[in-house]
C-alpha cells in the first residue's frame, strides 16, 4: 500500500517536527550540561592553589636541561624541534623510571 504524495509530505513534516523537538528538548540541554561540567572542571583545575604538578616540574626540568626556554602558560612560539626535544625527553624519562621500577621487582 503506497501513500499518496500529500500524505508522504505530511509524514515527512511530522517526522522533521519530532526530530527538531528531540534536538531542542533532549540533546541541547544535555550538551549544555556537559559543557558546563567541563567548564567547571577546567576552572577547578586552574584554581587548585596554582601549584605545579609533578609533570609540570618534570617538563620545566627537562626543558632547561635540553636548552629550551619554556615559560609558564602559552608556548606557541616554540619550534616543532624544541617541543619535540622536551616531549621526547619526557617520554624517555618516563620509560626509564618504569623500567627501573620493574627491574627492581
Amino acid at each position: 500500500m503506497s501513500l499518496d504524495l500529500g500524505k508522504r509530505q505530511q509524514a515527512d513534516i511530522n517526522f522533521r517536527y519530532i526530530l527538531s523537538n528531540i534536538a531542542n528538548y533532549i540533546i541541547t540541554p544535555v550538551i549544555s550540561q556537559v559543557k558546563s561540567q567541563r567548564r567547571n572542571l577546567i576552572m577547578a583545575n586552574n584554581n587548585s592553589n596554582n601549584r605545579p604538578s609533578g609533570f609540570e616540574n618534570l617538563k620545566y626540568e627537562i626543558a632547561s636541561q635540553v636548552g629550551v626556554n619554556l615559560k609558564e602558560g602559552y608556548n606557541g612560539d616554540l619550534t616543532s624541534r624544541e617541543a619535540g626535544k622536551v616531549g621526547g625527553n619526557i617520554t624517555k624519562r618516563v620509560f626509564q623510571v618504569f623500567r627501573d621500577q620493574h627491574q627492581n621487582q
